[in-house]
């Protein structure tokens, strides 16, 4: 079975800022959407959708006495759902086509708790790749930062932290260099993440002794988008995982 038939496939989008603040401890959201299509798209986020979820932030932020994030989050959330069918028809009405997502969860955090603006990687890479017509209207062929991390599990379930050992690191990236060398053409981040899951997944016993008994349980890619070309300004982290009944068993 191939890893886009098993893996979940989540959008991270965020942070947002409120307007009207700028303090430290002031709140900024974020949302995870979760892809149920064939085509494991989590989230079409494009300049338009950016602006739909900055204007429920705004709208509930302003409207909240509260200082309870957590309260924030579910009034975000809320809003959001609500909303959530005016998007994806703008979206059906744009491409012609809707693969479907949903909302799963919204986080709301103080900004100071972000310093790097939701760039949590562990390897920088550079690749280019080009927009297909059902995800995005430009085709122009271009070049993007990303960076990627790996959550790996021991054959007991627990977390191993790989950045300690040096050799590790060094396959991974070097792994991650040669994948992007080539242009991707026509292809979303997801499917990208489908590949270098699988990779990885299967390239484990030929590498360090560290990884040799080791499971990838989640691999993420942030992208911090730029607003150029038919992109939107604020980062994506693209987080493919293992379904919680299947941790520990081998792509």
């Amino acid at each position: 079975m191939s890893a886009s038939q098993k893996l979940i496939s989540d959008g991270i989008v965020g942070p947002f800022y409120d307007g009207a603040r700028a303090q430290p401890t002031d709140p900024v959201a974020y949302f995870i959407f979760r892809a149920i299509n064939s085509k494991n798209l989590t989230f079409a986020l494009d300049p338009e959708r950016q602006q739909f979820l900055q204007d429920r932030v705004n709208a509930v932020f302003a409207q909240s006495a509260s200082n309870d994030n957590g309260a924030l989050a579910r009034a975000l959330s809320d809003r959001v759902a609500e909303d959530l069918p005016l998007a994806k028809a703008a979206l059906k009405e744009k491409f012609g086509t809707l693969y479907d997502f949903e909302l799963v969860e919204t986080e709301v955090k103080a900004r100071a708790e972000d310093p790097h603006e939701g760039i949590q990687g562990q390897f920088k890479c550079t690749g280019r790749h080009s927009h297909a017509g059902d995800f995005g209207t430009n085709h122009e062929t271009h070049a993007h930062d990303a960076y990627i991390s790996f959550d790996f599990k021991d054959p007991q379930g627990r977390t191993v932290n790989i950045v300690t050992d040096a050799e590790s690191a060094a396959f991974l990236q070097d792994f991650l260099d040669e994948y992007f060398e080539g242009d991707h053409l026509s292809m979303t981040v997801e499917e990208m993440g489908e590949q270098i899951f699988e990779r990885v997944q299967n390239s484990l016993t030929q590498g360090p002794q560290t990884l040799r008994n080791l499971n990838l349980n989640s691999l993420s890619i942030t992208m911090p988008y730029d607003g150029s070309l038919d992109h939107p300004s604020v980062p994506m982290t693209f987080r493919l995982s293992v379904p919680e009944d299947a941790l520990g068993a081998t792509l």
